[in-house]
């Protein structure tokens, strides 16, 4: 028995949560990527984020978290917020982001150099070609193309999905 997922494309409405507008900016470690945190509600996402670019339905029982995902053109931005449906409240369970404006304190983001994420964060370590840290059960993956920072990610490790493919799973 195979998983299925169904995605479904959201028309943006004029004037409807910020569909035409850039995504909130910034980066912080462990905990955000814009104003989602890991463990917030579906409810609260929409609230901040308005409605998405398109959803990905999963279906509740089966390993197959539904996604919410955001895009704007201008500035080029993308965000993958996915929710753990094994969790009482579907929490926010894994949050991806491309564009620029994704940031820390520190100016890490995207574009920047490994070395620079390297002097920033000293403690990540290396796997599979992304730079990888862990704080409570709160994963951190930094993944790097040609030696610049392409996307970044937040993760609780309590996820199963993500846990497995990060190689943290306890079993």
């Amino acid at each position: 028995m195979g998983l299925t997922a169904v995605t479904l494309a959201v028309p943006a409405v004029a004037g409807a949560g910020t569909s035409q507008q850039t995504l909130p900016a910034g980066f912080v470690p462990y905990r955000s990527i814009g104003t989602v945190r890991l463990g917030m509600t579906e409810k609260a996402v929409r609230a901040r984020l308005g409605e998405p670019n398109s959803i990905n339905l999963g279906s509740k029982g089966q390993n197959d978290p539904s996604q919410l995902i955001y895009s704007r053109k201008s500035p080029r931005q993308t965000l993958i917020i996915t929710f753990d449906q094994f969790r009482r409240g579907d929490p926010v369970a894994h949050i991806q982001a491309s564009g620029r404006a994704f940031r820390t304190k520190r100016g890490i983001g995207i574009g920047s150099s490994r070395a620079a994420v390297r002097r920033a964060f000293p403690h990540l370590r290396t796997e599979n070609g992304s730079l990888i840290g862990r704080r409570g059960s709160a994963l951190m993956e930094i993944d790097i193309v040609h030696g610049r920072v392409v996307l970044l990610g937040l993760a609780d490790t309590r996820l199963r999905t993500f846990a497995i493919r990060a190689g943290t799973s306890r079993r």
